[in-house]
């Protein structure tokens, strides 16, 4: 059985916390429906927090001489530390396939998408329209349970359509879904660690508790070699307006209020009410503002979900703060380590 150290200085083990252990770790990639896949070498895939496909990557696998239907199988990879901590990171489908051949023998390098890429290439084939008063969160759990997707956790924050929608035939399911998220206030869909289609109500950074901490320190569990980019070009302002129709006026959020600034930046929004235009001023204000610090850092893997925050503390850099994650890079091997891309909460 393989093993592995974690980053140097002494290892925390809190009772209940396996994943912060010494480890004996694999992946697994299980077969939806049943079965595993055999002969897997690595797993490269990146989950990004700003991406409508947040995870994508390659399946690095040999042949075993067990068919494998790479069309229609859905795969589920799954992190195990073997020391009683095991998550998952999606579903994720088969689009590339690619053989490679060495001394008669074959393996695979199989470029896969998380399953909401399923919902991109599945197509309106009429002109949709959805009417002013309807629920966001029913209309998007119709949308998924008409392209056949009923593994879903959908949460109704109570938002209505402000105006009547409408798509034309040939647009992707995909993006109604995330246009209409956007409308409503929730984050854009994703899909969580066992494969669930999630539409969950965006708050903003600074309200959400920190999952994990990375300190420096004697209890440290992350490599000591990170990277820190500053930026200052950074507005300070966000307007954010819903166009107007005959009948229904115009809204404006301003973030952080409708003075006047140096650096203001425009937004366009299809809000469901003037505090939703507020709220969502907000969240590009936000979002833009934390881009004044973006942290890399290689952590023991741990789960971990794109919009998470962490708290990470290095005296020697002068940082100690909650940071959103913006991207991960899951570790290729068991014994590699985790990367994470974050940006500053302010």
């Amino acid at each position: 059985m393989t093993s592995v150290t974690l980053p140097a200085g002494t290892i925390y083990i809190p009772v209940q916390d396996a994943y912060r252990s010494h480890r004996s770790p694999t992946w697994t990639v299980d077969i939806v429906g049943g079965g595993v896949l055999d002969g897997l070498q690595g797993v490269d895939i990146t989950r990004s927090a700003s991406a409508s496909i947040k995870g994508r990557g390659t399946l690095t696998v040999d042949d075993t001489g067990v068919a494998i239907d790479w069309e229609h199988v859905r795969l589920a990879p799954r992190y195990s530390t073997g020391a009683g901590a095991e998550w998952g990171i999606g579903h994720f489908v088969a689009t590339a396939p690619r053989e490679q051949w060495a001394d008669g023998k074959r393996s695979w390098q199989v470029d896969v998408f998380d399953v909401n890429n399923v919902l991109e290439r599945r197509k309106i084939t009429d002109t949709l329209q959805l009417l002013a008063g309807v629920n966001v969160a029913t209309a998007v759990a119709t949308l998924l349970a008409d392209a056949g997707e009923t593994l879903t956790a959908i949460s109704d924050n109570g938002e209505t359509l402000r105006t009547t929608k409408t798509w034309p035939a040939g647009t992707s399911v995909l993006a109604i879904i995330n246009e209409l998220a956007d409308t409503g206030g929730y984050f854009s869909l994703s899909v969580d660690g066992d494969g669930r289609f999630t539409l969950a109500p965006s708050t903003r950074a600074s309200a959400r508790a920190p999952r994990h901490e990375f300190l420096d320190g004697n209890t440290s569990i992350h490599s000591g070699v990170f990277t820190v980019e500053r930026n200052v070009d950074i507005p300070d302002q966000i307007i954010a307006v819903t166009a107007g129709t005959d009948t229904t006026a115009a809204l404006i959020g301003y973030a952080p209020d409708a003075g006047t600034y140096a650096y203001t930046e425009t937004v366009d929004t299809d809000s469901t009410s003037q505090e939703e235009a507020t709220a969502y001023a907000f969240r590009v204000y936000y979002a833009r503002r934390a881009k004044r610090t973006t942290l890399t850092i290689n952590i023991a893997p741990m789960p971990m979900d794109p919009s998470n925050v962490n708290r990470f503390r290095s005296t020697a850099a002068g940082l100690d703060g909650n940071f959103v994650v913006s991207s991960i890079k899951e570790p290729t091997t068991a014994l590699d380590l985790m990367q994470l891309t974050m940006t500053e909460v302010e």
